[in-house]
């Protein structure tokens, strides 16, 4: 089907290119040089029919451009396909001559270059040329030679062109069942490539044949159908056939007007095509149904008929169109034209052969001294037919023998060419099987492979899911242990928490100061309540978080007495009440300042609890104090000793990253001047979206 579209493709372009151009021949060399740059076998058989179709509009003088500009006047120089240009194009104007020499030059050219193609198609049109001249079983020998490198080009259609051609010569020898043999090969091999152009060409030959037998109803069944296929792809020297074979059948049947429409169509086709071959034949048949209604269309028709026929060298089809051209005159009573017409065709015959042409004479002839009543004459003539009639018994006797060696030479050229086809179909059909079972192997070997990696890759699947499944259930636990242990961290805060708190409401009441007890214990109920509903969560609102701390820095301000003073700031483009921050993170750090930062040196002393932006992504939370700094602490205690909630702190951090992934970090920044201490955390921004 592929094939099928190039070729029509390659028509269209090549024929846009010749519209385009000045000369035609730009189109030839378009086609040339791509079948000189195509490898494909295939398509170059589709290259090579077009550049024959366009070869029909090529002129003689063009030739001898071709041969001044590319080869310096030197066949030897030419490529196989250019030889082929030359003979196509000497084959349409009729010079066959030259014709056969450029074939015999392409089939020579074609064997040094190794293009089997065109080693194919040259001898298949030698051979055509042959039976052209009435040499068929020259021709079907050389189709025989070549039958075996018709295979090896690989593509069929070459195969079938041959067995076409030689049916077509089988049919030229009256051996119809070994021709319709052939023809079948070809048509078996064309559907089953779809090769249109080939199909079309047997709609044709089937087309003659039943025209032969005189099969009506066939003869108009296969010529409509080569006819409406041909003109769907635009081959036309097939469809020009099937209207000759129509206008025939018609005038056969005395239907004249049909006849002469049928044949003007043929005509017209070839006269577009540029294809002169073939006119001298279509013209007679023209002529012998205008002869009918207008002597004078009929006269001039014949009459070039006559000077194609001669002018293409075709001696045998320019004597019957001189004979034909006889007839006419006579039908008309114009006895003085054709008595000069037959005296004409008398002084061209040969002293041997033509002995048919030679009867036919001599009985318009004879008819044409009978009208004009010569007695002397005819009798003359009677007598010099009789001894033309024994010439062509004893010549009917010798070819009766020569009839039997040719029947006994074409036995043997069948039976060898059955041979050969039989042989080279087993060897096809090995192939094929040996291909066959290859592909069968090769599949078989990509089945197991296939079915092996499906296996595998299944046992690999569910090796993967039950280590992902593990290292899930592994991760779980490790999360749910690490929740834990941050749960654990912070029940250790609240009861080191709870214990101060009641402590410091025991001393209240023991100092005898129930008012500051009450609102103490007030405050500390809040702050426990806001604890407990925390207990259970990891993450907290900012805005929770730091209600909570503004109750416990409250408390804690009752219970040393106002001995510190606290603030919080918060970054304007932070959202406290979306940013989530882990709760009782920095509750150490506030209660360490409250214990030890602090002494009757520092005035005003001051906790800052801030919040800002560190990064785009990152918060920075702060706790500082304006206390005396760690380096007095350490000296006036005398002890290296470290908060337990500091250390709490820090480990919670730790997990905190393991288990969010938060990138936390904590810095304890000391100040000297004016002194004072800060511990900073920094870690990634949540929000209540991402945490609960």
């Amino acid at each position: 089907m592929q094939l099928r579209w190039f070729h029509m493709l390659l028509v269209i372009l090549g024929s846009f290119v010749g519209l385009q151009a000045e000369k035609p021949l730009d189109s030839i060399h378009y086609l040339v040089r791509a079948y000189e740059q195509e490898p494909s076998t295939q398509k170059r058989y589709d290259i090579a029919a077009s550049i024959m179709d366009a070869c029909a509009a090529i002129r003689l003088e063009d030739l001898d451009g071709i041969r001044r500009e590319k080869f310096d006047g030197k066949p030897s120089d030419i490529s196989s396909i250019w030889a082929s240009v030359y003979a196509h194009v000497y084959y349409y104007k009729n010079q066959q001559d030259s014709s056969l020499y450029y074939y015999i030059l392409q089939r020579h050219l074609a064997e040094q270059e190794n293009d089997l193609s065109s080693m194919v198609a040259a001898n298949g049109n030698i051979a055509y040329i042959l039976s052209d001249q009435g040499q068929y079983i020259d021709a079907i020998r050389q189709f025989r030679a070549y039958i075996s490198v018709a295979f090896e080009t690989g593509d069929e259609r070459n195969v079938s062109d041959y067995y076409y051609n030689i049916a077509s010569n089988f049919k030229y020898l009256n051996r119809l069942d070994s021709a319709l043999v052939y023809f079948e090969k070809a048509a078996s091999i064309d559907r089953s490539l779809e090769n249109y152009s080939g199909m079309l060409y047997n709609l044709k030959a089937m087309a003659n044949m039943h025209l032969l037998m005189e099969n009506d109803a066939q003869t108009m069944r296969w010529c409509q159908a080569c006819i409406d296929e041909g003109k769907k792809y635009q081959l036309m020297r097939p469809v020009a056939y099937c209207q000759y074979y129509l206008a025939e059948m018609y005038a056969k049947n005395q239907d004249w007007e049909q006849s002469i429409a049928r044949i003007n169509q043929a005509i017209n086709m070839d006269i577009q095509r540029g294809d002169s071959s073939r006119l001298a034949t279509f013209l007679l048949v023209r002529a012998k149904a205008e002869s009918t209604t207008s002597y004078q269309q009929a006269l001039k028709t014949v009459e070039q008929a006559v000077r194609l026929s001669k002018e293409a060298g075709k001696r045998r089809q320019w004597l019957q169109a001189l004979q034909r051209l006889a007839s006419i005159h006579m039908d008309h009573e114009q006895y003085g034209a054709a008595e000069n017409m037959l005296n004409e065709i008398r002084a061209q015959w040969s002293q041997e052969g033509e002995t048919q042409m030679k009867e036919a004479w001599y009985d318009l002839r004879i008819d044409l001294a009978r009208k004009q009543k010569e007695w002397l004459l005819l009798d003359s003539l009677w007598k010099s037919k009789n001894m033309l009639s024994q010439e062509i018994f004893l010549a009917s006797g010798r070819q009766h023998v020569s009839q039997i060696d040719n029947e006994a030479e074409l036995f043997q050229l069948e039976n060898k060419l059955e041979a050969q086809a039989l042989s080279l179909e087993i060897n096809r059909k090995k192939v094929q099987i040996r291909t066959s079972l290859l592909a069968i192997l090769g599949l078989s070997v990509l089945v197991l492979g296939l079915l092996f990696y499906i296996v595998y890759a299944r046992i690999r699947k569910r090796m993967y899911e039950t280590d992902e499944r593990n290292r899930q259930e592994q991760l779980e636990q490790h999360n749910a242990l690490l929740v834990a242990q941050i749960n654990h961290q912070k029940t250790k805060i609240n009861p080191h928490f709870l214990f101060n708190g009641l402590n410091s409401i025991n001393n209240f009441i023991i100092n005898e100061d129930p008012r500051t007890a009450s609102e103490y214990l007030s405050k500390f109920a809040m702050l426990m309540r806001h604890v407990l509903n925390h207990s259970s969560k990891q993450w907290v609102p900012v805005v929770e978080e730091f209600a909570m701390l503004r109750q416990y820095l409250e408390i804690e301000q009752i219970r040393f007495t106002q001995l510190f003073d606290f603030a919080f700031k918060i970054d304007d483009s932070i959202d406290d009440e979306r940013i989530m921050i882990p709760t009782m993170l920095i509750q150490p750090f506030i209660e360490n300042a409250i214990k030890h930062a602090f002494d009757d040196t520092i005035k005003n002393p001051m906790i800052t609890i801030a919040l800002k932006l560190h990064d785009s992504n990152m918060l920075a939370l702060s706790v500082h104090d304006n206390g005396k700094g760690r380096q007095k602490r350490v000296v006036n205690t005398k002890s290296q000793h470290r908060s337990q909630g500091l250390l709490i702190s820090e480990e919670r951090l730790q997990m905190l990253n393991q288990l969010f992934d938060v990138k936390a970090s904590m810095q304890v920044i000391d100040y000297t001047n004016p002194s004072g201490t800060e511990v900073l955390i920094r870690m990634k921004i949540i929000s209540n979206d991402e945490r609960n």
